[in-house]
């Protein structure tokens, strides 16, 4: 009994790896959450060239925390069946991930930060979330995911634009879907949607109190 509610609880729980360099890593069944550090520091810094990460089962989230002086750029970091990319970068410096040898991301999640974030080479149209930052953000997604005519996806904010302005850029969309899940910008403070293609903005609101809507 004991061992069946202990493999019960193995399948809900969040699996959180800690990232060896230049290993092959692979998740299990359950939603695994790939944790690892950037911060060019060799005894610390574990995500590298040549890291291969396999989500297996599961919505599997590759999340990169970015400190000291950043990279610059993240590359060549093989992923599969890893649908979520989530960045801390608390770096000196702007910071971009590669995501060219990521295939199949579903959301891309930009947490708080002291400097900008990219994410680039997506063969998707993947969602970006901006969650509590003020920090530039910006997404790219390869010529064939952005080859429609009506191509969208959905950017969220949730405490974006408090400490400051800030803009949100997704070149190749025609459509951006924004949903302000949380309070966005203030007075003196903007969020700023920019696409090269951009035709609409579709806004969707939550709202606490029905009234407020």
């Amino acid at each position: 009994m004991l061992l069946h509610l202990l493999k019960q609880l193995l399948l809900v729980h969040v699996l959180r790896l800690i990232v060896v360099s230049g290993a092959l890593v692979v998740g299990g069944a359950a939603d695994d959450t790939f944790s690892a550090q950037e911060n060019v520091t060799a005894t610390t810094d574990t995500l590298t060239t040549g890291d291969n990460l396999n989500g297996g089962a599961g919505t599997d989230t590759l999340s990169i925390a970015v400190s000291g002086v950043a990279p610059g750029t993240t590359a060549d970091i093989v992923t599969s069946s890893i649908e979520a990319i989530s960045v801390f970068n608390n770096s000196t410096a702007a910071y971009t991930v590669d995501a060219a040898l990521m295939p199949g991301v579903t959301n891309v999640y930009v947490n708080g930060g002291a400097n900008a974030t990219t994410v680039s080479g997506l063969d998707t149209l993947a969602n970006l979330h901006l969650i509590s930052t003020s920090q530039a953000a910006t997404v790219t997604a390869t010529a064939t995911a952005t080859a429609g005519t009506a191509d969208e996806a959905i950017i969220l904010s949730n405490g974006a634009a408090q400490a400051g302005a800030m803009t949100a850029t997704y070149d190749g969309l025609e459509i951006i879907n924004f949903n302000a899940a949380g309070t966005t910008g203030s007075a003196t403070r903007s969020l700023t949607l920019a696409s090269a293609d951009l035709e609409k903005i579709v806004v969707t609101r939550r709202c606490s109190r029905k009234r407020d809507c």
